[in-house]
């Protein structure tokens, strides 16, 4: 029988600064951190109260295959890659408290139908969504999204909010009258919060 998720990976590009980053920055702690040789360190990082998620900070390398770890790596350097979802109790007060300490912010704290949301980045790059939720309704969602996800196209904007779309698509499969409003294909677009500041295109 399965129990629970337990174990979730976050892609850095230095394994010590980013977890000095989320424990300093973000109040994780530490759990495992062992290194086999010099080329494999296994570390992991989890939140006080979720003893039972380790989040495993790793760098691309082998065994994974030399064209997965150049994706790994460019999306690293572009900041399009996504680390971990976040709940807050006070999402303003959170921003303004990981502010000080000079994390990046994306996205200052916006009303969503299910509750107000932020959007940081990690030292690495990795974007992270904070949430204050609350209960909402398809209904709720549909009238933010005007059942459209492509108004929010990162073409038209310059982040995209990520977890509307999530939210969007999962919704959508519970409805059919979400049918009409997609695309034909019945595939969600394409979404990526593009390039940092500074990173430049590849073909």
């Amino acid at each position: 029988m399965i129990n629970n998720i337990s174990l979730t990976t976050v892609w850095v590009k230095d394994i010590e600064e980013s977890k000095a980053f989320y424990i300093d920055k973000l109040g994780f702690e530490e759990r495992d951190d062992v290194r086999l040789g010099e080329d494999f360190r296994w570390c992991t990082i989890g939140h006080p109260s979720q003893p039972e998620i380790d989040v495993h900070l790793s760098t691309p390398g082998p065994p994974l295959s030399p064209h997965y770890v150049e994706a790994l790596t460019r999306a690293l350097d572009e900041g399009g890659t996504f680390a971990v979802g976040l709940d807050v109790d006070d999402c303003a007060a959170t921003i303004s408290d990981l502010e000080a300490k000079g994390v990046e912010i994306i996205n200052q704290p916006e009303e969503r139908p299910y509750g107000v949301e932020a959007l940081i980045r990690d030292n690495t790059g990795n974007w992270l969504v904070l949430v204050e939720s609350r209960e909402f309704t398809q209904e709720d969602m549909e009238e933010f999204a005007g059942k459209d996800p492509s108004t929010l196209n990162p073409l038209q904007q310059r982040h995209v909010r990520c977890s509307i779309l999530h939210r969007w698509w999962r919704l959508r499969a519970l409805d059919t009258r979400f049918t009409s409003a997609s695309p034909s294909s019945g595939e969600p677009p394409a979404v990526g919060l593009g390039a940092r500041p500074g990173a430049t295109d590849q073909a």
